[in-house]
């Protein structure tokens, strides 16, 4: 009856009317009788559906709340009494139609917009799973490109280092030829030679501070100086350069001093290429500017460093690009090609000062590059002077003083040339051994007394750090000084070397005089040992390299004191208590000290005694039985070791 239909299927005697009355699915059923006169006396029953119980009804009305939507039977009849039986009943067929968001129509709805529902996850899981793989297919392809850039770059690195030996084999060679009084025409080609090989260095040296930008590894090392004398330094070599070019070079300093914290080696390398790329991207008869000034900005100081040229110039849609890695702008004429890795260079090492860099057209025609970092004074009274070490010249060095003779040093290389060259520079002052990997420079090492190891880094079998580490840690060689000499310039690798115990890392290619002056220090720090040995108080620290040298001279040291008295202790007794064979220990106590065994323990015993004679008042005699030897013995060796007799010392007893 929700929507007010009644139907009244039956009027029987005394139920000829049933009223019904309905609001939100609640009914009233009104119950009439035909007898008005026995209407006090009877009473009703009723029932909903055929198959329930009858329920005895107080009064003429039925209430029913909250029926569910269907069809009913409601069946009233008078309940049975003695004096009345009466089993007819009235019935009433009742609807109750659902509400709307419950009919059928709505059920379909409600399907449909599931399937729409369900229909529409299943597409944007599809198109989520099609844009996942592409994803995926992206981040792969940029894994792979980034794995081929890094290879690429292993690469470069790993022929960079390559061709750094080779061109030790061409720069070394004619510095030694254009520091002797070679005729001027030749010495005009040769300079030539070296100008191109440095050009070529230089490109290499691009490749390697490349793979260091890309590894993160580039540091800031700034040291105060002038930036003004810095700038003009770097620009000199470059007139002469500019007058075979037909390329006017100027160079304008707003301020004659401009003293700031910078680094020299990446500041000379911003340099070098602004120069270098506005030289060769200039025309004949063209210009290049260099300007330095001292500007304000943000109530803060900077240094302002502009290089403008004359040249081709840079199309607007390029200059943002031109920093990046690799980029190359398209010329139609193939001298304007590079490399593309000067820029990206010049950017990182500019971003590293805490600068910035900026690219603008110098009219009426080419470019200007203008590049500002802040001045600062934290270094100041820390480091000297900053100066160019790179020249694109070479200069004439003084000569060095000869390396003592009698000393021999073992020359560890795989690159038979290279080797072999510099065998023939040192073969005239040393005695040289060569290996060309390290297990053969061990057995050397077995085989002969060397004084200093000169080794590369990179070779097969046992490298550069594997044979120094072997060297420093076994005691037996661990006092022999260890040089590397290597194309790996990085400041890791360097003390990466250092940490392996070498006592000195020098580049490739490098200088033959530095190479003979760091030879020379080395080996006099050896021989001021020997001399400082002789002091009566001296530290075994002072005349050792190594912590395993320097624990071998306290062990004997010890060993000596503990049996100043015995005149038996021999060195034998000296070898046993530090653990090596008497060969091993004379040797290695000859190079430490420049003693053998027995004078070792002859010089701790005087020098013993020279502190008794100063500090206590037995006689002289007494003193030598407490060092252990003879009166005779001790006099004769006093007088060797401080050149008077022990009578004639300070303190003279009988």
């Amino acid at each position: 009856a929700h929507n007010g239909r009644i139907i009244l299927t039956k009027n029987i005697q005394l139920l000829n009317n049933l009223n019904l009355n309905y609001s939100d699915n609640s009914f009233a059923v009104e119950v009439s009788a035909m007898d008005y006169g026995n209407l006090h006396k009877l009473q009703y029953e009723y029932r909903l559906n055929k198959n329930e119980e009858w329920t005895k009804l107080e009064g003429n009305r039925i209430y029913f709340n909250k029926l569910a939507p269907g069809t009913y039977q409601l069946q009233v009849r008078v309940m049975k009494v003695h004096d009345y039986e009466n089993d007819a009943s009235a019935t009433l067929s009742i609807n109750v139609y659902p509400p709307f968001w419950l009919s059928n129509i709505a059920y379909s709805i409600y399907a449909l917009l599931l399937v729409s529902a369900i229909s529409l996850i299943f597409i944007h899981m599809k198109r989520k799973h099609r844009r996942l793989l592409l994803q995926q297919k992206r981040d792969m392809e940029t894994v792979q490109q980034h794995e081929i850039d890094e290879a690429k770059l292993r690469f470069f690195t790993n022929v960079s280092h390559d061709l750094r030996t080779p061109l030790s084999l061409i720069i070394t060679p004619l510095e030694q030829i254009l520091a002797t009084n070679t005729a001027q025409d030749i010495k005009k080609e040769l300079k030539l030679i070296h100008r191109n090989a440095l050009a070529l260095l230089d490109v290499i040296n691009q490749l390697l501070d490349l793979r260091r930008l890309d590894n993160g590894k580039a540091q800031l090392n700034p040291s105060h100086g002038d930036l003004a004398d810095f700038i003009k330094e770097v620009c000199d070599s470059f007139y002469s350069y500019g007058d075979k070019k037909n390329i006017a070079f100027s160079l304008s300093l707003k301020t004659d001093n401009l003293e700031t914290d910078f680094d020299k080696n990446k500041m000379q390398r911003i340099m070098l290429n602004l120069l270098s790329n506005a030289f060769k991207y200039n025309v004949n008869h063209g210009s290049v500017n260099v300007v330095l000034d001292r500007i304000i900005k943000d109530e803060r100081e900077y240094a302002c460093i502009q290089v403008a040229d004359t040249g081709i110039g840079i199309r607007e849609e390029n200059k943002a690009k031109i920093f990046d890695r690799f980029y190359q702008e398209e010329h139609s004429s193939t001298d304007y090609i590079g490399s593309g890795i000067g820029m990206h260079i010049v950017k990182e090492y500019v971003t590293l000062h805490n600068g910035d860099i900026q690219i603008r057209d110098n009219h009426p025609q080419g470019t200007i590059f203008e590049f500002m970092f802040p001045i600062r004074h934290e270094c100041k009274n820390i480091n000297p002077t900053a100066t160019p070490t790179e020249r694109p010249d070479i200069q004439e060095e003084p000569k060095q003083a000869k390396t003592p003779t009698g000393c021999s040093l073992l020359i560890v290389e795989d690159n038979e040339d290279f080797r072999q060259f510099i065998v023939d520079c040192l073969k005239d002052r040393f005695t040289v051994y060569e290996a060309e990997q390290g297990e053969k420079a061990m057995e050397i090492l077995s085989l002969h007394d060397i004084s200093l190891v000169i080794s590369d880094v990179r070779m097969p079998i046992m490298n550069g750090l594997e044979l120094c580490n072997k060297i420093k840690g076994d005691f037996r060689y661990s006092h022999i000084p260890v040089i590397l000499l290597t194309a790996r310039t990085a400041q890791e690798h360097m003390l990466e070397g250092l940490r392996e115990g070498a006592d000195d890392y020098i580049t490739k290619p490098f200088n033959l005089d530095i190479l003979l002056l760091r030879i020379q220090k080395l080996l006099e720090w050896s021989s001021r040992n020997h001399q400082r040995f002789g002091k009566v108080e001296v530290s075994p620290a002072e005349i050792t390299i190594s912590t395993i040298d320097e624990r071998l001279i306290e062990r004997a040291i010890q060993a000596v004191e503990e049996n100043m008295d015995n005149t038996d202790f021999s060195v034998e007794d000296l070898s046993m208590t530090v653990g090596m064979s008497r060969g091993h220990l004379y040797k290695k106590l000859m190079t430490i000290t420049g003693k053998s065994p027995l004078e070792f323990i002859r010089v701790l015993r005087i020098k013993r005694g020279k502190q008794l004679l100063e500090q206590s008042q037995e006689s002289i005699s007494q003193i030598a039985y407490q060092v252990g030897l003879s009166p005779k013995q001790f006099a004769k060796y006093f007088k060797e070791e401080f050149g008077c007799l022990p009578s004639e010392f300070n303190c003279k007893k009988d």
